[in-house]
């Protein structure tokens, strides 16, 4: 079950309202944008911290713990931005991210996990939806294949 609740994801992590909070990020690691700019700052995280270090091709989740909780890193994209190759497209993400937080759901001692609703670093396919807010379009695109999971998604 998805519960949207409006107020900062980081904010709510910092006060215990989740113990885990996943993101979608792309595999330069570069830390240079979004969540995770904010996250590497707020930890003093450094791009090393965030590279895959697991064996899969796209991991499902790089977990860093830090003092508020764990971070899930969930390598969903190849390039940063929205997608555009076919082996990066938005369904591609898109089942990378389910992936990546089926990982996470299995791991009980993570739980509550909150996600941004920043369609979670998917990346907007800028084909469909535009007149969409955020919201709107994380409902209809993104919600229906991760609806079974029980997740806080965060919105500002």
């Amino acid at each position: 079950m998805l519960n949207y609740i409006n107020k900062d994801i980081i904010t709510a992590f910092k006060e215990g309202e989740i113990k885990c909070l996943a993101h979608v990020c792309n595999r330069t690691a570069g830390m240079g944008a979004g969540i995770a700019a904010k996250l590497a700052r707020k930890y003093s995280l450094q791009a090393e911290d965030l590279r895959v270090r697991l064996t899969n091709d796209f991991a499902e989740a790089n977990l860093i713990v830090v003092p508020d909780g764990v971070i899930a890193n969930i390598y969903a994209m190849i390039n940063p931005g929205a997608p555009y190759a076919i082996d990066d497209s938005f369904d591609n993400r898109l089942g990378r991210l389910l992936t990546g937080l089926v990982f996470l759901e299995r791991r009980k001692y993570l739980f509550p996990i909150g996600i941004p609703l920043v369609l979670s670093g998917l990346g907007r396919d800028k084909s469909i939806g535009k007149e969409l807010t955020d919201l709107e379009y994380f409902k209809s695109f993104v919600a229906p294949h991760i609806e079974h999971l029980d997740l806080n998604v965060y919105y500002l």
